[in-house]
């Protein structure tokens, strides 16, 4: 991995012969270097994917998957997808996007 400032770096500790391992953070020390990370490296990108819509989006991924890189945003791919989204929505209090919202469907209606 890249060294510098990344979530990736701040999670994870560098590949081993067992592959990676996850580090002991708090969780206020991964949220706090998470926000200081993107507000430093990604920025533009947001900008981007406002300005851009959909491509600033398609950017943005190209760039987290480009070979030899460790883009900021790109660790979240790591995790289990949606249940780390509901772990960062709980603890910014957003409700929505929590599990609590959920709606009970019947396995037939889910796509």
């Amino acid at each position: 991995m890249e060294s510098g400032c990344c979530i990736a770096n701040t999670l994870w500790e560098p590949p081993q012969a067992g592959g990676m391992k996850q580090r002991d953070s708090t969780v206020a020390e991964v949220e706090a270097r998470s926000v200081a990370c993107l507000a430093h490296e990604g920025a533009r990108e947001i900008r981007a994917m406002a300005q851009n819509e959909e491509q600033g989006y398609i950017a943005l991924q190209r760039q987290e998957w480009a070979a030899g890189k460790d883009y900021p945003t790109k660790s979240h791919h790591f995790f289990s997808g949606v249940p780390y989204h509901h772990l960062v929505s709980k603890m910014y209090d957003a409700s929505r996007l929590g599990q609590e919202s959920l709606e009970d469907l019947p396995t037939e209606k889910v796509v």
